[in-house]
């Protein structure tokens, strides 16, 4: 009787421990596969770059004087565009960086900088118009900068969902501003977050 008990107690331990070893086979080869799957993701998404590596495309430090920067966390060749952005030119201060809150305050001292946690849906619009309407159709597409709006794995920054979801706002207030001035074009509105107004001048004598 004892010599079965701790046949029993034997087998247990050995149950016991070949679940622990297949629950560690199983997490290691999860972490493997999550290795695998980011190491694809790197070679085949956008390249990430870091501010560093950013930086040494200022049109000064690498031999072929090759010139990139950052808005939005988009990262462009601009090269063709060394006009604007070599050294000495015009827009010289944003090569190698993300400045996208001076884009829109103009301050190109302080504001060099990519947290844009101060701007308004509206602000954020505009600077996404600079994106989408200016850099995109210009200039080649680089990858994605680690920073205020992306993650070392190329992922969103819960700081960009959330400066996406004010500019979607925007964007729908957009519209209704202006179907307000089809319907009632010889009036004015006013949509933002929580105000809905629209209002018309006194009707000129004239034009009855």
């Amino acid at each position: 009787s004892a010599s079965v008990r701790s046949g029993n107690s034997q087998n247990a331990m050995g149950a016991e421990k070949h679940s622990r070893r297949a629950g560690a086979v199983v997490a290691a080869t999860a972490a493997i596969v999550a290795a695998v799957v980011l190491r694809h993701h790197r070679r085949n998404g956008p390249r990430v770059w870091t501010k560093a590596e950013l930086r040494q495309y200022d049109g000064v430090q690498r031999r072929d004087q090759r010139i990139c920067l950052s808005i939005m966390g988009n990262v462009f060749d601009v090269t063709r565009g060394r006009q604007f952005y070599a050294p000495t030119k015009s827009y010289a201060f944003y090569a190698g960086i993300d400045g996208s809150l001076s884009f829109v305050t103009g301050d190109f001292e302080k504001n060099l900088t990519d947290d844009v946690a101060q701007l308004t849906g509206t602000e954020l619009y505009h600077l996404a118009t600079w994106v989408n309407g200016t850099f995109h159709k210009k200039y080649d597409y680089q990858g994605v900068l680690v920073g205020y709006f992306y993650d070392a794995q190329g992922r969103e920054t819960p700081a960009l969902r959330e400066a996406t979801r004010l500019i979607e706002v925007e964007r729908g207030l957009m519209v209704l501003r202006e179907a307000d001035e089809a319907r009632f074009h010889k009036c004015n509105s006013k949509r933002s977050k929580g105000t809905n107004i629209v209002w018309c001048p006194a009707t000129d004598a004239s034009e009855e």
